[in-house]
């Protein structure tokens, strides 16, 4: 009977988002800051156990079992969890208005418990058309209209987060560089190769773009170190320590940037900015040791609309511990058709016209479309 009275009690529990405390087979106890229910002898046939459940806007999310010894101090351990279900967060509508008289940005948490980041006004919603189910979206709302930053994971740190808003610098740049480092091409390893004495160093992208648009809709950018390792350093080198990548390009490789569909056979695919590279582009990527040895240049040069990538250097005894050199096919895989490619509303694998480093300029540039129609530039 105490049973089933504890689960006629538990909808309005989970509405007065309350941490709950079910003592089950040991003397019950107040807590503070908790509502203490006895349960019954026993739980699915188990007893001595006390579990702690918390509740966050009609749902439960997270619930723990204490062995039925546990002091209070250990079970206000996990009452701490309430800190970050607080309802005094306000909804997705109020918090607009909000973060544009304190001129801050905007963080909502999107069907996950939120929580303070600093400088931001937070904001929480159940879910909003066009994000997925659980996100944490990053905007700035200003006065006359209101501008999407970034989507994350519900992982997203403050960091990241306080990054994309503009309030400090990224942790890390996404391809590790050797710019304050030797001029590669004066390597005497390498200057016989004479192409390379014709390119001038460039930086890698910080961005990628993240398009909410099929027929109408916009394209905004997040930074590249959301996204999976792999696309952040040189091929073959995400798992690898003890390495610095110099990237190099010719004074033809200027790519004509241009809005299209994923898919060109599909009216209401994902449109996102692609580009072109002209014939003669050259690209050239310089990887090191830790002990500043060349132990591996990489090469891509288009010629008749055609890419082609070569090693133009490699020095195997210099390779850092655990790599392993890539084959034509592992680089194809990755470059032929990867670069650019996206789904709605997620982040974009970086690049196109098979280059990944290149920033991509309207992206790099926030040269972004905001209630954009079509493939049109506007």
């Amino acid at each position: 009977m105490r049973y089933l009275l504890c689960l006629f009690l538990l909808p309005a529990l989970l509405q007065a988002q309350q941490p709950t405390i079910k003592f089950i087979g040991v003397p019950s106890r107040p807590i503070a800051g908790a509502v203490s229910i006895y349960a019954d002898q026993t739980m699915d046939g188990r007893s001595n156990l006390i579990a702690v459940e918390l509740p966050w806007q009609g749902k439960l999310w997270q619930r723990a079992e204490l062995p039925g010894t546990a002091t209070d101090s250990q079970i206000r351990e996990y009452l701490t969890w309430e800190d970050v279900r607080s309802s005094s967060f306000p909804s997705y509508a109020a918090a607009i208005q909000v973060a544009r008289g304190a001129s801050q940005p905007l963080v909502t948490f999107v069907g996950v418990p939120p929580r303070a980041v600093q400088g931001c006004t937070i904001a929480t919603s159940d879910g909003l058309d066009g994000y997925p189910a659980k996100c944490v979206i990053v905007s700035s709302p200003m006065a006359s209209r209101h501008d999407w930053l970034a989507t994350f994971g519900t992982d997203a740190k403050d960091s990241v987060i306080r990054a994309a808003c503009g309030l400090e610098a990224p942790a890390a740049r996404p391809f590790p560089s050797s710019d304050a480092g030797p001029d590669d091409r004066l390597d005497p390893a390498v200057r016989r190769l004479t192409f390379l004495q014709d390119l001038e160093p460039y930086t890698s992208a910080k961005f990628t773009q993240q398009s909410f648009r099929r027929m109408t809709g916009y394209i905004g950018i997040v930074h590249r170190s959301s996204l999976e390792r792999k696309w952040t350093v040189p091929g073959g080198l995400a798992d690898v320590r003890g390495w610095s990548s110099r990237l190099y390009k010719n004074r033809r490789a200027v790519a004509v940037p241009y809005l299209a569909r994923q898919d060109p056979s599909d009216d209401v695919s994902t449109i996102t900015w692609q580009r072109s590279y002209p014939d003669g582009a050259v690209f050239a990527d310089v990887l090191r040791n830790d002990a500043s040895e060349i132990f591996e240049i990489r090469a891509a040069a288009k010629s008749d609309g055609e890419w082609q990538r070569f090693v133009a250097f490699a020095n195997p005894a210099a390779r850092p511990h655990g790599y392993r050199r890539l084959t034509s096919r592992q680089c194809a895989e990755c470059h032929d058709s990867k670069p650019g490619s996206a789904e709605y509303g997620g982040p974009a694998i970086p690049g196109g016209d098979t280059i990944i480093s290149a920033p991509l300029e309207p992206v790099e540039n926030g040269r972004m479309v905001q209630g954009g129609f079509g493939t049109r530039h506007n």
